[in-house]
């Protein structure tokens, strides 16, 4: 069975703390950002029904990934541009967040690793904004970091997504603002050589202090535009034959409906 795997990890140290010019609560919440991957025996089980687009390979549900997963081989580059949607605050005032990530392995054939660059959205709790931050990193035994933007995201904006690998064990992992024309970058270094043997593209529900961070509802579609994966002999992959995955959590109803809506398009909706 193919089985999706949890995100920002167990394998995070309780050290690596995010700079937050808003709120203690942000930090607390952020300094144990846990489950990036939790591979192996850890991994949330998935549950294979068929797909719900002829484009899809299969249907999964997880605990917390949604979005498509493409199986490739040496994979070199992979990209896509998402939109962000807006969101709504808790009405009770906590903080709430999810990830946005196109990621590098973590799910076909190498669950306990995982390469990613992305966003997190966290509604700050009592500050009634947004945050948003740049995440990467290298599972199990890499590096990474989360920063605060420095460049405005907003609603509305199309950030780009890339992870391009430059050797064996060295990724180079850029956040895009193509509206603004801002960019960041990370270079990533692992350990051992990548296994590049699938792609994905995850909006993803993360933990902080032990527990579930509370899911940031959004109002807009989350779209992917843009989707490419290139396997090292250079032939492109695209979402056709992908895995298609939804977040549906133990004993509750769905938080995401997610489709494939072309060879390169993906929508995720929050029901």
């Amino acid at each position: 069975m193919r089985v999706a795997v949890t995100i920002l990890a167990a394998g995070l140290q309780a050290a690596a703390t995010v700079a937050s010019p808003l709120t203690s609560v942000v930090n607390a919440a952020k300094a144990e950002i846990q489950g990036l991957v939790q591979g192996g025996s850890s991994a949330v089980s998935a549950v294979s029904q068929e797909a719900s687009s002829i484009s899809a390979s299969k249907y999964i549900t997880t605990e917390n990934w949604a979005g498509a997963s493409r199986a490739g081989t040496n994979i070199t580059f992979s990209t896509a541009t998402v939109t962000v949607p807006n969101f709504e605050t808790d009405p009770d005032g906590w903080t709430t967040g999810l990830a946005i990530f196109a990621g590098l392995d973590g799910y076909f054939g190498s669950p306990d690793k995982l390469t990613l660059a992305g966003i997190i959205i966290s509604a700050v709790r009592e500050e009634r904004q947004y945050q948003f931050t740049a995440l990467w990193r290298v599972f199990p035994d890499g590096g990474g970091s989360e920063n605060e933007i420095s460049f405005p995201i907003r609603a509305g904006h199309k950030i780009r997504l890339s992870l391009s690998r430059l050797s064996e064990t060295r990724i180079n992992g850029t956040v895009e603002n193509l509206n603004t024309g801002q960019t960041v970058y990370r270079i990533l270094d692992a350990p051992e050589p990548f296994p590049a043997t699938d792609a994905s593209w995850v909006v993803n529900r993360y933990t902080s202090m032990g527990d579930w961070m509370r899911w940031l509802d959004f109002t807009d579609p989350i779209k992917f535009t843009d989707i490419k994966a290139v396997n090292g002999d250079g032939t492109t992959l695209s979402l056709d034959g992908a895995d298609l995955l939804d977040i549906v959590p133990s004993g509750q109803s769905a938080f995401t409906k997610c489709s494939i809506d072309g060879p390169s398009d993906l929508t995720c909706l929050h029901p």
